[in-house]
């Protein structure tokens, strides 16, 4: 809508929040009257009578809390006030101002602690050894478990050299001479003679 046109003017002028328009970027008019700019906003925050100096050089003593006084127990001025057949609730609440009567302070039982029981017996999960700082530091732990490694690696290798020796592909009396290669064919030619001499010999 053109700004120049009446009707836009109109609605800029008419103080109705939804029909201001507002331009692109900008934040629409305000249609309430606000004082000037100089006008701070918000409470005024409240002045501490105690100062940071006043609260360092003064010291108060804690004083405990009191003991609150047992409240009035109405079940039984109810009670009282039917025996002596008071039915009225003004004759019932004059009766009640004019007698007090406490609720009584719950008493606890103390438990006694438990007997001292003898030093032998012992109760749950032992625990697990500690391990000695001073062989970790001195790496004794690597050092066994190279040994450990290093022994069976022998072994084993002590155990390939006899199989190897022990084994029959070794032994001089199970040695035989290569088995002469017999020409390959099919099944169905095997009966066939060839009808041609080949002078190329097989491997």
């Amino acid at each position: 809508m053109d700004p120049s046109h009446p009707f836009y003017q109109k609605l800029q002028k008419s103080k109705n929040v939804l029909l201001v328009k507002d331009d692109v970027g900008r934040a629409k008019q305000s249609v309430r009257s606000l004082p000037n700019g100089e006008h701070a906003y918000g409470s005024k925050p409240r002045q501490d009578k105690e100062g940071a100096g006043a609260l360092i050089s003064s010291w108060q003593v804690h004083q405990p809390t009191a003991k609150e006084e047992n409240e009035k127990d109405f079940k039984k001025l109810n009670k009282m006030s039917l025996e002596n057949k008071l039915t009225s609730a003004k004759e019932v609440s004059h009766f009640v101002k004019e007698n007090n009567v406490k609720v009584k302070e719950k008493r606890f039982k103390i438990r006694k602690s438990p007997e001292p029981r003898p030093n032998i017996e012992y109760y749950g999960v032992p625990n697990k050894p500690s391990t000695p700082i001073s062989d970790v530091v001195k790496f004794e732990y690597g050092n066994k478990a190279e040994g450990e490694t290093r022994k069976n690696y022998e072994i084993t290798q002590c155990e390939k050299g006899t199989k190897a020796r022990l084994s029959p592909k070794n032994s001089e009396a199970k040695k035989t001479e290569p088995e002469e290669r017999k020409e390959f064919k099919l099944k169905k030619f095997q009966n066939i003679e060839s009808k041609v001499k080949s002078t190329i010999k097989t491997k």
